[in-house]
């Protein structure tokens, strides 16, 4: 995923697409961000697989690896998580949650076709 995303990053910069999409962001701390999201989610992902039989437990799998991909975007953002204030972590938690539940719908309709 982080080669497909990086993929699609790169394309937006070489062919002069819109500034606003990395703003101060340099495409360096946008791919680091991308891989560092896998390395941090996919262990904790792996270790979490068992939880995946149930959809609750879908639910939180994805939830998580959402917002640990979240944070790493912010982190390349915003600087290190450790120094965010209250209102940094709004957007990593909103979308950590909106997109795990996608992610946890796509898994059980996945899971019901084969």
């Amino acid at each position: 995923m982080a080669t497909i995303y990086t993929a699609f990053a790169l394309i937006v910069v070489t062919t002069g697409g819109p500034d606003e999409s990395t703003g101060d962001v340099s495409i360096s701390q946008i791919v680091l961000a991308y891989y560092g999201a896998g390395v941090v989610a996919g262990p904790l992902v792996g270790a979490l697989v068992p939880l995946t039989r149930w959809w609750l437990g879908r639910l939180f799998v994805s939830v998580i690896a959402a917002f640990v991909f979240f944070v790493c975007i912010g982190v390349a953002t915003d600087g290190p998580f450790w120094e965010w204030e209250a209102p940094s972590w709004k957007k990593p938690v909103f979308l950590g949650c909106l997109l795990g539940l996608m992610g946890s719908l796509i898994g059980r309709n996945f899971r019901s076709q084969h």
